[in-house]
């Protein structure tokens, strides 16, 4: 199956395939974080019953902020996004694949030195706040489906 990769500015890729491709993102992708976590889940339709390979790729951040004692909160600083990506082999049933991918954004490289840099005044204590920046985008066999 030949693949035609355009890739668009703002960073957008878009991915046609040639071939038929049945494979659809019934729901997801759904994201949660938990500390450093990031939870990429979803259900994808069309699979056939051999293994499939999905991968997922999302835009992460961290955001630092410094507690006083008396419990009020200023910003430490932000670090600039990083790509965040992820993937396993998964076996489909009846053609269905529920996917739930974790990557840890603290160990981006991009992520990891800028969250390390990050200071507070005094005894102030630092936490920081991972998120992600837009939707993630899903690929089943290097194809996109959403």
């Amino acid at each position: 199956m030949k693949t035609i990769i355009c890739a668009l500015s703002f960073s957008f890729l878009m991915v046609m395939s040639l071939g038929a491709s049945a494979q659809k993102l019934q729901s997801g992708p759904t994201v949660t974080v938990s500390g450093s976590r990031i939870i990429i889940s979803g259900k994808i339709t069309g699979c056939g019953n051999t293994t499939v390979d999905v991968d997922v790729t999302a835009t992460a951040r961290a955001n630092g902020y410094c507690k006083t004692k008396s419990g009020s909160t200023t910003g430490a600083g932000s670090c600039s996004d990083a790509s965040a990506a992820g993937g396993e082999y998964l076996q489909p049933k009846n053609g269905v694949v529920n996917f739930s991918i974790t990557i840890d954004a603290s160990t981006l490289p991009a992520l990891s030195s800028c969250v390390n840099s990050l200071s507070c005044p005094g005894t102030q204590s630092r936490s920081v706040v991972y998120s992600v920046v837009g939707t993630p985008v899903i690929y089943v066999n290097q194809v996109r489906v959403n």
